[in-house]
């Protein structure tokens, strides 16, 4: 038995993107031939993080702009001496 064969395992290895150029390849690791299940589930939970980070500042990014368009009309109004600036709250109707 080769002492490769007795170490090997059929477990997912690291990552494999360890590069050598091929004149300085050692013999004990041959090239890799593409991505394995271990690169492909850090790819994956890599792009759902990302689009989870972009859909957060997008929707920050919209409750932002939205609370500076409301406080930029409130302003234009106040500044052109307009008493009845800001906007009513009739949500909900006043107690009697």
């Amino acid at each position: 038995m080769n002492q490769d064969e007795g170490t090997r395992s059929d477990k997912p290895r690291g990552p494999s993107w360890q590069t050598w150029a091929d004149a300085t390849r050692p013999a004990d690791h041959p090239a890799p031939d593409g991505f394995n299940k271990w690169d492909e589930r850090v790819r994956n939970r890599q792009n759902i993080a990302a689009a989870i980070v972009v859909i957060i500042v997008g929707v920050t990014t919209y409750f932002v702009f939205d609370e500076l368009r409301t406080s930029s009309r409130i302003l234009a109004c106040m500044e052109a001496g307009h008493r009845n600036c800001v906007p009513l709250d009739i949500s909900r109707p006043a107690s009697r």
